[in-house]
Formats: C-alpha cells, structure tokens, sequence
C-alpha cells in the first residue's frame, strides 16, 4: 500500500512540475505556431503548415514590459493579412499586465476590427469598453490600420483614410501609468490566437496620422519589421529594449 502511495505522489509531482514549465511565461497552448515567410515578407501565425522558412512552437511576446505614462497619447500602427476567419476573437496584440482583464486587445472578430479597452468604472457591467470597425479585415488581403489617441478621442484609419472617430474613448486607462507585456498573434492566455501574416507593428508615444508616420523625423518607440528570418528573437528597431 505505502509503495502504491509513493507511485501516485510521484506521478501527482511528475504532472505539476511539467504544467508549471508548461505555463510559462504564460499559458501558452503548445499548438501555436510562427513561421517566417519570405514571399510576403512577414511572420505567418497559427497556420499548422510545415514551413520550408523558419519556423517556431512560439509566441511573441515582450519579456521586458513596455511603459505608458497615465493619459498620454499613443498610436498603434498593424500591417496585418488574414489568412483564415479566427474562431471566436483573434488577437492581433495583447496589452498584459497581470490582471485578469487586459489593459487593451486589438483582435478579429470574423473580418472585423475588435478593440477592447480595460475600464475599472464601466457601466456596462463589464471590465472593458468596446469600440471596432467592421469590413475592414478581408482574407487574403493586406490591411494598414492605424489607431490614434490623442489624449481624449480615438481614431481608426484603415489603409490611409480616416474610418471613423471615437469621441471620448480612451484607449488606455487615463487614470494611471501602465506597464505592459505586449503579446502577438495571441492572448497572453494563449486562447485567442489570430490566423495570419504580420509585417509590420509600430507604437508611438504620440498621436501621429498615417502621412505623419511615414516622416522620417517621427520615430516609434516600438517598431518591429517582420521582414528577415528569426532566430530566438525579433528585435525592436528602435533600440536595444523590448525585443520579442
């Protein structure tokens, strides 16, 4: 009886420790996939295809968490190609600090923009506000979107053109400074993958338009071009921090 005992504690060991190397960073599902595809170029996520390029059981993440000063403006700029329609909600970008309810996702819900912003105050009843645009992700179809906030509104341009303004929603929490994992392609959760490439993503500590982005003399703080093979890491071309 007592060696019967010491067999099952033994497996009961065996199983925490794999879950608990299988949980970080976070817990991740052990299906997600990146490859990087050079036709495009760009990083292909979830796509369950045996990659002739790179190719990673990975996620993206930060492991050096990203600052946003409390009410300052930021804009977000994703270069994105769907390839399939995501079941449920496919996150683009993953804003994770630790709490339960992101401080921000910028997901695909069929082929529409989703953007869920966290909210300690909302009346909805939920933790977050939601705001989107619809008809603006076609399969197969390279989209730029740029989403801009300005301190007090919210702008979407889709492919250079003002789609529409969000007045009075705050993309960030305004009510305090927010240090965040950022996470691609995924929740941090690992439960909300989106299918397709990426090429590029850029965040500014500023509210810059599309026209504005491309001036040279307007540099991002994160930037990540998707444009080469990766090993370990994908580097932030703005500086040494924040790699993924």
């Amino acid at each position: 009886m007592e060696y019967a005992r010491l067999k099952v504690l033994a497996g009961v060991a065996i199983l925490l420790a794999t879950l608990s190397f299988g949980l970080y960073p976070f817990n991740f599902i052990s299906r997600n996939d990146i490859a990087f595809v050079p036709r495009t170029p760009g990083l292909q996520f979830h796509s369950n295809a045996n990659q002739k390029g790179y190719s990673q059981q990975a996620i993206g993440y930060t492991e050096d968490p990203a600052i946003f000063p409390q009410n300052k403006p930021v804009t977000l700029l994703i270069e994105a190609i769907p390839s399939k329609i995501p079941n449920g909600l496919g996150t683009l970008i993953d804003f994770h600090d630790g709490l339960h309810q992101p401080a921000l996702i910028i997901a695909q819900w069929r082929n529409h923009l989703v953007i869920r912003s966290r909210r300690k105050d909302s009346t909805t009843g939920r933790a977050y506000q939601e705001i989107g645009l619809s008809d603006c992700l076609q399969l197969d179809k390279l989209t730029s979107l740029v989403i801009n906030y300005n301190g007090s509104d919210t702008q979407i341009f889709q492919n250079g053109q003002l789609a529409t303004t969000k007045r009075g929603y705050h993309l960030l929490d305004r009510n305090s400074t927010l240090e965040a994992h950022l996470v691609i392609g995924n929740n941090a959760t690992g439960e909300r993958g989106w299918i397709g490439t990426l090429k590029r993503i850029a965040i500014f500590d500023k509210s810059v338009s599309p026209i504005d982005i491309e001036n040279p003399g307007v540099s991002p703080i994160i930037e990540y071009v998707f444009n080469k093979p990766f090993s370990d890491q994908v580097l932030n071309t703005t500086g040494p921090s924040h790699p993924l």
